[in-house]
């Protein structure tokens, strides 16, 4: 097997294991529904795949992978930011505040999407550096 494919089992089953453990041995609130959004994964990967688009001008090949992932953390991180606008747009008294909490557990979630899917994405879409080395040393012959 693929070590990507490998090293991709090996991270989902752990961070499956780590909020199992988190959610009924620690008595963890919440449930794994907390962990899946789909407003939150829209944002990652259409933001992500948009603002790589725009700036596909200034990469090279090679480098998808490496740059697709920075822009899928990036998108997770503007999507934490639209998370924390709405959470703080309607605090205006103090029991707004009970709110909180659940609000940037929310928000929380669009950024753990973009590093969880950029890392999963640099390892299946950057091209092995070693080939293109030896793929152009023997052009040059």
């Amino acid at each position: 097997m693929d070590n990507r494919i490998t090293g991709a089992l090996l991270m989902f089953v752990f961070l499956s294991m780590t909020i199992t453990y988190a959610l009924f041995i620690e008595d963890g609130r919440g449930s794994f529904g907390l962990f899946i959004s789909w407003p939150s994964f829209l944002i990652v990967a259409g933001g992500g795949g948009g603002i790589i688009f725009m700036r596909k001008h200034t990469y090279q090949e090679h480098e998808l992978g490496l740059r697709l992932k920075n822009e899928l953390i990036l998108a997770g991180w503007l999507g934490f930011l639209i998370g924390l606008v709405l959470t703080f747009e309607g605090m205006r008294w103090v029991p707004s505040l009970f709110h909180l909490g659940p609000g940037i557990a929310a928000a929380a979630i669009t950024p753990y999407y973009g590093y969880l899917c950029g890392t999963i994405v640099e390892a299946f879409f950057t091209k092995d550096v070693k080939s293109i080395v030896l793929s152009r040393s023997e052009e040059e012959e």
